[in-house]
């Protein structure tokens, strides 16, 4: 089989590998771009594994990229939901105490104003309400965090990708090995750029991948490093 050579190769359909290519295929339309899943639906391991909640930001340090991270992606998936009709509500959500813990709470509740997301307290008639299912003393409210259909969001990322992409291949061009190599084409793909989104170890050594660059993409000051050295190269 001849050798197929190829702007950008993703390893991995699942949420985040989907939302690289998309980006990628709308930021640089002449890129020929290469996605690979070895399942026979989207989001089967962890994208579909999950409980589906757009978080606000409030537990993590100040500063972080966690934290950083959090706070563009919320505002960035409701940005989204808005412009594509993507199924995707803004529902908040009540943190809660004993009598006990209110302090703990307190805390809590600073350590997320401090993080910049918006917070209120609940009012008395909310704590009335919320005590028909639980005990509570004390709540707050943060209005920005949501839920997500995320089946629904993959296949959206899909179609959306299949309009541009160049290839996704499934599973009937991959094979699995459990114990070291990861993946096992069926020929060999040339790359200027290798992204693993799977996170599921390491694919430099298997020889069928030839590529200038290897990337996960839990390392994005790497990637986006990566990406603007092929741009302007």
């Amino acid at each position: 089989m001849a050798d197929d050579s190829v702007d950008v190769v993703i390893i991995g359909a699942g949420i985040v590998g989907l939302h690289i290519a998309w980006k990628l295929c709308r930021q640089y339309p002449d890129w020929t771009i290469a996605v690979f899943e070895k399942e026979h639906f989207l989001g089967e391991h962890a994208s579909g594994r999950n409980s589906g909640v757009l978080h606000a930001g409030i537990y993590y340090e100040k500063g972080s990229l966690k934290h950083e991270m959090c706070l563009q992606g919320n505002k960035i998936w409701y940005e989204l939901g808005k412009k594509y009709n993507l199924p995707i509500k803004k529902c908040g959500k009540y943190i809660l105490t004993t009598k006990e813990k209110e302090s703990e709470l307190q805390k809590l509740y600073q350590k997320g104003r401090d993080n910049g997301v918006e917070l209120r307290w609940a009012k008395d008639e909310e704590v009335s309400l919320l005590n028909q299912h639980c005990f509570v003393s004390k709540a707050f409210f943060v209005p920005s965090t949501g839920i997500i259909d995320v089946s629904a969001i993959l296949t959206f990322l899909r179609n959306e990708i299949e309009k541009i992409i160049a290839y996704s291949h499934n599973k009937e061009k991959i094979e699995v090995d459990e114990i070291k190599t990861l993946i096992n084409f069926s020929g060999d793909y040339k790359s200027d750029i290798f992204i693993n989104e799977c996170l599921c170890g390491n694919i430099t050594q298997y020889k069928k991948i030839i590529s200038e660059f290897y990337v996960n993409t839990i390392n994005q000051i790497l990637l986006l490093r990566i990406l603007s050295n092929k741009i302007h190269r």
